[in-house]
């Protein structure tokens, strides 16, 4: 039936409270008091490893998240940022819950509205650069 026992004791689960994370600047990019942040949750962001990390855009940002890996998936948790599908001219606002994704290395066209924050869940399998324009 394709049913697969799972392990739930309470050891195998990791609480972070929303308050304790620890916001970054982004590796390899120079620290900006205004830029995007990261906060890696698991995984090593490098080629070839699965990995979970939020992103937090500042009010006002406008930029690209270069996905460098095999897969990209982006969960908007926070705000409405705004995206561009890559090649179209068309921009959609993303409610919390969207995502868009990508496989290969892709540019993903994003900007937040001034007054609000975004943040995003991306799950991908590699590693990606987020770039203020």
């Amino acid at each position: 039936n394709g049913e697969r026992p799972i392990n739930v004791d309470k050891s195998n689960f990791v609480w972070l409270d929303a308050s304790n994370i620890v916001w970054l600047d982004q590796p390899g990019m120079p620290p900006s008091a205004n830029g995007p942040k990261v906060a890696f949750l698991w995984g090593k962001p490098q080629e070839g490893e699965l990995n979970g990390t939020l992103v937090k855009l500042p009010t006002g940002f406008t930029g690209n998240i270069h996905s460098q890996g095999s897969t990209f998936r982006a969960v908007v948790i926070e705000g409405k940022p705004k995206y561009r599908v890559p090649g179209e001219t068309d921009v959609k606002t993303m409610e919390p819950g969207s995502y868009f994704g990508s496989n290969g290395e892709s540019m993903h066209q994003v900007s937040c509205e001034v007054g609000e924050e975004c943040i995003m869940y991306v799950r991908m399998e590699g590693k990606f650069d987020v770039v203020p324009a």
